[in-house]
């Protein structure tokens, strides 16, 4: 996305701003981050585990991925599991 702003002197500069996409999962992160690795030729820049943290964790959790980044092209996922293990349901109205 680029965006054009009027300077004082009357020129115009470009602005590019990124977007970076925060992705959550009921405890399937790790899959999903090297599905899209695979399918986006990515790199895995990050990924850090709740085990791997100070803060107390429930023993299925540990392993699960607290912060994951993933570089494709020149844009960024982040990713990371939620701390509940109860996948996310919304009902459409």
């Amino acid at each position: 996305m680029q965006i054009a702003i009027q300077l004082n002197t009357n020129k115009l500069k470009k602005i590019i701003m990124k977007l970076i996409t925060y992705l959550t999962f009921a405890g399937e992160c790790e899959n999903a981050l090297n599905f899209y690795k695979d399918c986006l030729n990515g790199k895995i820049l990050q990924m850090s585990r709740m085990g791997d943290s100070q803060m107390e964790v429930a023993e299925p959790l540990k392993n699960k991925i607290m912060h994951a980044r993933l570089e494709f092209e020149d844009n960024i996922l982040y990713m990371s599991d939620t701390f509940s293990l109860i996948p996310f349901h919304r009902e459409i109205m």
